[in-house]
């Protein structure tokens, strides 16, 4: 997979792939990725968030928005310079520039940060659309920058559509459907990875022996050979870890957490 963030004046922020060498996913996704962050910033608003997959029924013949995939071409002296071998890398040339482009199917989300500012978008790609909308969507969760406003979606956020009939989208932001896997995943985003801002609560160790479980993306590490935790990096995760407490006869287990001077602090809208 290939995913680009873009800020809000649509300029390339960063260009990562998922695999191991940037081989192991399509050449030509990654422009496609840049495409998508691009769309989803230049057609969003401060009070509405438009993604990319709710574009394609609006853009077919007789769509309320058809030519939009004609407009904002791509930069291709942006797009495809060189050298490849910084492709996905911190070096990436698209970097630092505004590659453009329109793309009318999933993949491309906005990002609201937690005061709710429009800050620029998310584009994924390298599988099928719909499963770019999901892990795209994902991915803005983690990165807790899916505070959005309102979407045209029936759930009243930007989640990909599928009410496609008879070739007809019945709201008119409609995407076709891929597989009913990445169907069912869809409808169950708005439970699994909710919008809005992170509610944070602290859970304390109370009596000796007991273990706290707790569950936020963030992450811990060693601050010193004793084991005491130290907060690294907020937001990265590290899953199914657990740190004994110096001189407190207990262990604190966290799943999806970060810790700052032995207290874990939990997400509570996590899964």
């Amino acid at each position: 997979m290939w995913a680009t963030i873009v800020d809000r004046d649509g300029t390339v922020k960063t260009v990562v792939f998922s695999e191991q060498v940037r081989d192991d996913q399509w050449p030509g996704s990654r422009v496609i990725s840049a495409q998508k962050a691009n769309t989803a910033n230049a057609f969003s608003l401060p009070g509405l968030a438009l993604p990319t997959a709710n574009l394609f029924s609006a853009v077919q013949p007789g769509g309320s928005l058809y030519g939009l995939q004609f407009s904002n071409p791509v930069a291709t002296d942006v797009a495809y310079r060189g050298p490849a071998t910084d492709f996905g890398t911190a070096k990436d040339p698209m970097v630092g520039h505004m590659a453009g482009g329109v793309n009318v199917f999933g993949g491309g989300l906005p990002l609201y940060d937690s005061a709710g500012k429009l800050v620029g978008a998310l584009g994924v790609s390298g599988g099928s659309s719909c499963a770019d909308h999901n892990i795209a969507w994902k991915v803005r969760h983690m990165l807790d920058l899916d505070n959005i406003p309102k979407g045209v979606s029936p759930t009243k956020d930007d989640n990909i559509v599928y009410d496609i009939t008879n070739g007809t989208s019945v709201g008119g932001w409609s995407h076709p459907e891929c597989a009913p896997a990445a169907t069912r995943i869809a409808k169950e985003l708005p439970k699994t990875s909710p919008i809005g801002p992170k509610k944070l609560t602290k859970n304390q160790p109370n009596d000796a022996g007991a273990s706290r479980t707790c569950s936020h993306a963030g992450a811990w590490e060693p601050e010193s050979d004793s084991g005491n935790l130290t907060h690294q990096e907020p937001r990265k995760t590290r899953t199914n870890t657990s740190r004994s407490i110096p001189g407190a006869g207990m262990t604190i287990s966290c799943l999806s957490a970060f810790f700052v001077d032995n207290e874990c602090f939990c997400d509570q809208n996590a899964q």
